[in-house]
């Protein structure tokens, strides 16, 4: 039987999957914590186990429970918290103007899966046609394609241009572009064409990575 401590933890309404309240908390994705969650599941059950074995009363085994819901707290906890060291400080360059006078006649433009006009436009079109519009630089349709070009850079050294990569399930991924200021630009399926910030919860706990696609 799994210790009541650790029971109490990962089965309550707030870990269960769909809740979200615990890892919009501590900074982790829903999907990060469903997979612990079922990982830790089996783990204490196998340990509860070798507890009965060991422990020989009830007080060594809410001893033992308490070890081990530390460690598997201290363990999730860690994987967790790190975010991307993002920068913050305001640009202002010429290729920052560039984009962000595209990005005005953009602004606003309803997301649209497959689109690429300003009826709608997808976030791997946006960039596409922002690269072939400010930089002169043709990159694959799909975002798949665009994560495969430049190198990839530390989320530390972003400037204006470089691509951001983000994993918003378990198969989607999602693209923008840094503009500096700690902000990107990109077709949110929400809001459309938009400006983001690089460092709130949502976007720092989704990042995958950033490349620079034109090399200076």
């Amino acid at each position: 039987m799994m210790p009541e401590i650790a029971r109490s933890v990962f089965t309550s309404p707030r870990f269960a999957p769909g809740g979200g309240m615990i890892a919009q908390k501590i900074g982790c994705t829903r999907h990060f914590l469903k997979a612990w969650n079922n990982f830790i599941t089996f783990q204490l059950k196998i340990m509860s186990g070798a507890c009965r074995d060991s422990c020989g009363n009830d007080q060594g085994r809410a001893s033992h429970s308490r070890e081990i819901s530390g460690l598997v707290l201290a363990i999730l906890l860690g994987g967790c918290v790190s975010t991307p060291d993002f920068p913050g400080e305001p640009v202002d360059s010429p290729v920052n103007r560039a984009l962000m006078t595209y990005y005005n006649r953009w602004q606003g433009t309803p997301y649209t899966w497959g689109g690429q006009t300003m009826s709608g436009i997808d976030c791997s079109a946006f960039v596409q046609q922002t690269y072939a519009e400010v930089f002169h630089t043709r990159l694959p349709r799909g975002t798949r394609g665009q994560s495969k070009v430049g190198k990839t850079i530390s989320a530390s050294s972003l400037e204006p241009g470089d691509l951001l990569f983000f994993k918003t399930g378990w198969r989607g991924r999602h693209v923008g572009i840094y503009v500096g200021d700690g902000k990107f630009i990109h077709a949110s399926e929400k809001k459309g064409v938009t400006s983001s910030s690089v460092h709130s919860q949502y976007w720092s706990s989704h990042f995958w990575k950033a490349t620079r696609p034109i090399q200076g």
